[in-house]
């Protein structure tokens, strides 16, 4: 997402719409977000996919969303294919 920054919006809203409308989060909270992963820097970092020019999928890679297990990083995180494929 870093060589590609238009695709933050398509991969906030599939993501948004799968994990996080129905918890009441908004959508721009995700999108800010999501823009950190538009840093320099090793991580967070966001990988998205095309096909025919459309928006695919996504996976990221984050440092650890668990607090007590940093041995864990990184994680896979926000694996998510395109609604519709």
């Amino acid at each position: 997402m870093r060589a590609r920054p238009d695709l933050l919006d398509p991969v906030a809203q599939a993501i948004w719409a799968t994990f996080w409308q129905h918890r009441g989060s908004t959508l721009s909270d995700l999108q800010a977000g999501f823009r950190r992963h538009l840093a320099p820097g090793n991580l967070p970092f966001t990988l998205a996919a095309e096909i025919d020019g459309r928006f695919a999928g996504t996976v990221s890679l984050i440092a650890c969303d668990e607090p007590d297990r940093r041995d864990l990083a990184p994680q896979l995180a926000i694996l998510e294919r395109s609604i519709g494929l």
